[in-house]
């Protein structure tokens, strides 16, 4: 049985191919929807977004009372 190396290089093989997974894994041993999981499980994981937090006023001059929002700074980050 292939091990996680073994599978990182035939996911890497199957993306730079170009080729779809079923055409890709046609007499290779192995099915598409397996090179389908691995490749999912063998993706780096996607950064967390960076979120800021806002401050928001009420403006109170508005008849409609509008809402106003303005940023005052970024709390959750550094820049």
């Amino acid at each position: 049985m292939a091990d996680r190396t073994e599978w990182s290089r035939r996911v890497a093989a199957w993306r730079q191919s170009g080729l779809s997974a079923e055409v890709f894994c046609r007499g290779r041993g192995y099915a598409a929807s397996t090179l389908r999981w691995y490749s999912s499980q063998l993706r780096e994981p996607e950064p967390e977004p960076r979120t800021a937090m806002i401050e928001v006023v009420r403006d109170t001059t508005s008849a409609r009372g509008h809402v106003l929002v303005e940023p005052r700074g970024c709390f959750s980050c550094t820049s």
